[in-house]
């Protein structure tokens, strides 16, 4: 028979992914879902212990980016002939928006991903100045 979790043992997954825990008593089960917030951006996970264990990654979404290097930047600044705004930091990861400057020097906020990747028509009107 498997032992009951106790709140050290949702304490310690918290921990670990970088969650905050968001109720007041102990779930009967651990198939119960509860609510998870995530630390960085905010972000509420409804979800069971075992599915934040074992089927969250890193625990939040915005943890899941690959990360970004200025070798990276550099390319997509070439590619679309943009710059980074705030050239003193990189984005955390490829879903973090941050400010970009288009070749007609008018700002706007995007991922990399969406400049690398997916473009949507927003971006494309934004990098072709319309």
């Amino acid at each position: 028979m498997v032992a009951k979790l106790t709140l050290e043992h949702y304490q310690t997954l918290a921990q670990e992914k970088n969650l905050n825990l968001l109720f007041d008593e102990l779930p009967a089960n651990t198939r119960q879902f509860v609510d998870w917030q995530c630390r960085d951006c905010g972000r509420i996970h409804r979800r069971s212990y075992w599915l934040t264990k074992y089927a969250s990654g890193k625990g939040c979404i915005c943890r899941s980016g690959k990360t970004i290097d200025w070798y990276k930047i550099a390319d997509l600044c070439h590619l679309w002939d943009i710059q980074l705004v705030d050239a003193t930091r990189l984005p955390k990861n490829n879903r973090d928006p941050v400010r970009w400057r288009n070749r007609y020097n008018e700002i706007f906020t995007a991922t990399y991903l969406e400049l690398a990747y997916r473009p949507s028509k927003r971006i494309l009107r934004i990098l072709q100045g319309e």
